[in-house]
């Protein structure tokens, strides 16, 4: 079964959650974009320990990689360093949203840079995490 949530903050399509016939939240799938192994570890430490819901997180390291994991599987959400081996900047979102222009995206940046964050919000990105 499928139920419709909000619409997102930047009034997309409404985006959905899975529940199971029950009502419970089945587990969200993440798509985890993050070239920093380090970084990468901390994030799925941290989703994997919330008590709900229960987060499947794919994690790839550079765009090519997550561009055909949204072609090829079911993604709830995007989890996207903005500045990967093979792509940098606003470029990255662009390219990610192509493919997948109805999954919410949240930035990761561990940069202080309120313009490119900016751009992202104003492109279409749902929201963005400081790695700090």
């Amino acid at each position: 079964m499928v139920q419709r949530t909000n619409k997102t903050k930047n009034d997309k399509e409404p985006f959905l959650k899975r529940v199971s016939d029950h009502g419970a939240v089945k587990g969200i799938e993440v798509l985890l974009v993050e070239d920093n192994p380090g970084d990468a570890r901390l994030i799925e430490k941290m989703l994997r320990t919330s008590s709900t819901p229960e987060f499947k997180i794919i994690h790839e390291d550079c765009l090519k990689a997550a561009r055909q994991i949204l072609c090829d599987k079911h993604i709830d959400v995007v989890l996207l360093d903005l500045h990967l081996p093979d792509s940098h900047g606003i470029n990255t979102f662009l390219q990610i949203s192509s493919v997948a222009p109805a999954i919410p995206i949240l930035a990761l940046t561990g940069h202080n840079d309120h313009e490119l964050i900016q751009q992202f919000l104003n492109s279409g990105g749902q929201d963005y995490l400081v790695k700090d």
